[in-house]
């Protein structure tokens, strides 16, 4: 668990994934939860997740590395566009106590032959 500080209360943060040692594939979906635990209560302006892989490959035995930028995927978690239109500023207090928000984030690999051929998804490797 991660402790950050907002304003002038600790917040505690723990991210929970459904699927615990998964392998995921282009398109899959990656679901779980964020838990916040505070003291008191907190002005949050906005919670992103930002889901990223990359692969690093071993080149001429190992004397020479490689890497390649899989996916990065961002969604705001909350609050939600209604919510912030609804109250018309820039932040949001949360009361004391144990807050759950619930995600669900798409991947998509970055890879070219995909992009270039219109085909995306096409082409279903594994992301470890």
């Amino acid at each position: 668990m991660n402790f950050l500080r907002l304003s002038q209360s600790p917040l505690a943060v723990e991210l929970r994934l459904d699927q615990k040692e998964a392998v995921y594939t282009d398109l899959d979906t990656v679901t779980g939860e964020i838990i916040l635990c505070s003291e008191s209560p907190a002005d949050i302006s906005s919670i992103v997740l930002t889901l990223s892989g990359t692969a690093t490959s071993r080149l001429n035995n190992g004397r020479r590395t490689e890497s390649h930028n899989l996916f990065i995927k961002s969604s705001r978690i909350f609050p939600s566009d209604p919510l912030m239109k609804d109250l018309k500023r820039s932040s949001v207090t949360i009361g004391g106590g144990i807050h759950v928000l619930q995600f669900s984030i798409t991947m998509m690999l970055l890879n070219a032959i995909n992009l270039a051929s219109g085909h995306a998804g096409a082409d279903r490797r594994p992301i470890y």
